[in-house]
């Protein structure tokens, strides 16, 4: 079973959402779905679950290195 997953695709709201739901859906009730979302509200991503309240924001940033 898994207690966390993380969706991070690109800004594009009806496939975030789409994840969401297919998360919501395959996670066990009690596991918390977390979004990178960096312009969508985390509440409207959430609206998008049968479990709203563990959906949460959760920001990654990389750090590129130029290689010589």
């Amino acid at each position: 079973a898994c207690d966390l997953a993380i969706e991070a695709v690109n800004e594009n709201e009806a496939l975030k959402c789409k994840i969401l739901r297919d998360l919501d859906a395959r996670l066990p009730s009690g596991a918390i779905i977390a979004s990178n979302t960096s312009s969508i509200p985390i509440t409207r991503l959430a609206a998008s679950t049968k479990r709203p309240e563990n959906v949460i924001y959760s920001k990654w940033h990389l750090q590129y290195c130029k290689l010589k």
